[in-house]
């Protein structure tokens, strides 16, 4: 199962619990896949506002950059991570905005 606190491939329960149990008893284990993971949207293009909005509503923190060739323009033309990068919700994605 999804698990944010348990690290991929570990065992997050097992039933019946440790120390439990008779010998020949079926042991189940519960296998972390680690956090679910979830692509970040296209933004490139769109407002500063805009792209923040769709972001959060996906479930990532937003951090805005504005670019070396910054105009006040405040439209997005680079995402890190990149649009499509699978990612646990409540990463940080930074668009840089001109």
């Amino acid at each position: 199962q999804f698990d944010d606190t348990v690290a991929k491939g570990k065992v997050v329960s097992q039933t019946p619990s440790s120390g439990t149990g008779v010998k020949g008893d079926e042991i189940t284990l519960v296998v972390s896949k680690g956090p679910e993971l979830f692509a970040i949207p296209h933004v490139r293009g769109l407002r500063t506002n805009d792209a923040r909005q769709k972001l959060e509503d996906a479930g990532f923190v937003v951090k805005v950059h504005h670019s070396s060739l910054f105009v006040g323009a405040n439209y997005v033309v680079t995402v890190s991570p990149g649009e499509g990068t699978m990612v646990p919700k409540g990463t940080t994605v930074t668009i840089n905005v001109v």
